[in-house]
């Protein structure tokens, strides 16, 4: 039981550094967006 929650919750890890690393590219686009305009 332990050994699953310790899997679900590297997998929950996981995805939350998916998005945060998602997240930073989309606000480094819209920000070389703004600096060329």
């Amino acid at each position: 039981k332990l050994f699953v929650a310790m899997v679900l919750v590297q997998v929950f890890a996981g995805n939350i550094a998916l998005y945060g690393l998602i997240a930073s590219i989309i606000l480094s686009q819209q920000t070389y967006y703004c600096g060329g305009q």
